[in-house]
């Protein structure tokens, strides 16, 4: 920023009562200069008054009417000479204020350093036109009106500069808080999407398992009704249990999660029969996003289990370390010894790729493979919060 912008607007140059008052102020100096002695004349001493009268008159009114513009440094220098000097050869009160108004518009109008070296020009202008016309030394003292109106009128506008200031810092500071929240609005809503996207995913995966299985019951010579009913309540438990938790994804990351050991019992609980849940380690909590994690690669081990392995029986463990929580689903094959099942091909098959985009936001790694006969899926996520809690010990 200039630091002659807001000039105008310091000492209300741009006011149409202040530019009026000051244009007032300045007929009636130049009316009393005719008045008392000595005063403006034709000859001497009156004869320097009225050309530096005429001069200061006309300065002043160009710099009043316009402050700024190409020549507005040369208007200020040629006032504040033609001020000074007929201050030092007709010293009175109007003089002074025209001194007053240098130092304003020096102030106002320009830099520290210019402003300041029109000022010094007056006052030493001032001085030696006092000795030349023989006014008693006193009078010298007047050209220091001039740095009164300079000082003031820079400071003012340092004051506005600084205001101007803050107030970018401060639109700069919401900018940023703005920026920030549409920031952390994207990364809630993606990470709501992710989580939505693998509870349709595992849930509509599941239901297609138990639809598949009961028209295998259905479709054979002795259909079973009560196997077949068995399997009906188990794809609408699986429907409701997805719409439930599809409803409440956003209102789970913006609160306490279950307990990871206690979701992924019940996950065991409800797949094959013979699976397992073993934890190793101190048990403690994690962050809410590793624990959606870890129970969302329990899911998705556990329904390829049922998919690629029917009849295995799917192991889950879990293990405390230090630094990190480990999780690792493995299957035994099933009956067909790794061989696909009936229902390999049913289901949606990105599961794996979005447990692995999300261990990545978590810095953790994903991993999936064959182990002997089986399956393995092994998610290692830090625990971020054990961590801290060891740096401030």
């Amino acid at each position: 920023m200039s630091e002659n912008v807001g000039a105008n607007s310091l000492f209300l140059y741009d006011s149409r009562t202040a530019r009026v008052a000051r244009l007032v102020a300045l007929t009636v100096i130049v009316g009393t200069a005719f008045i008392g002695k000595p005063h403006a004349s034709l000859s001497g001493h009156g004869l320097v008054i009225l050309v530096s009268l005429i001069v200061a008159a006309i300065t002043q009114f160009k710099i009043t009417l316009s402050p700024t513009g190409r020549w507005a440094l040369g208007y200020i220098v040629v006032s504040a000479v033609s001020c000074s000097i007929l201050t030092g050869y007709e010293p009175t009160v109007g003089t002074a204020i025209l001194m007053v108004f240098v130092g304003l518009s020096a102030g106002a109008g320009f830099s520290l350093g210019i402003g300041g070296v029109v000022t010094a020009l007056a006052v030493l202008t001032t001085a030696l036109s006092v000795l030349a016309s023989g006014q008693g030394t006193g009078n010298i003292a007047i050209g220091a009106v001039a740095v009164v109106g300079f000082l003031a009128a820079a400071g003012r506008k340092q004051y506005v500069l600084r205001a101007e200031e803050a107030e970018l810092r401060l639109a700069d500071a919401e900018r940023a808080r703005e920026e920030h929240a549409l920031a952390a609005a994207l990364a809630e809503r993606a990470t709501a999407a992710r989580e939505i996207h693998d509870i349709l995913a595992h849930t509509l995966g599941a239901l297609v398992l138990q639809l598949d299985a009961l028209g295998a019951v259905l479709g054979t010579e002795h259909a079973d009704p009560h196997r077949a009913a068995e399997l009906l309540g188990r794809a609408r438990a699986l429907a409701v249990g997805g719409l439930s938790e599809a409803r409440q994804a956003v209102g789970t990351l913006r609160s306490d999660t279950p307990p990871l050991i206690d979701g992924l019992q019940q996950l065991v609980d409800a797949g094959a029969k013979g699976g397992s849940l073993e934890v190793s380690g101190t048990p403690r909590a994690t962050s809410a996003k590793a624990t959606v994690a870890l129970r969302r690669t329990a899911q998705e081990g556990m329904t390829n289990a049922a998919k690629h392995a029917p009849g295995s029986a799917a192991k889950v463990e879990l293990a405390f370390l230090p630094t990190e929580v480990v999780l690792t689903v493995t299957d035994t094959g099933g009956v067909h010894n790794g061989a696909p099942g009936v229902l390999a091909h049913t289901g949606g098959g990105y599961g794996i790729e979005g447990l692995r985009e999300r261990a990545e936001l978590l810095g953790g790694t994903l991993t999936a493979g064959p182990v002997g006969e089986g399956w393995h899926v092994t998610l290692r996520v830090p625990d971020d919060q054990n961590n801290t809690e060891r740096e401030t010990q």
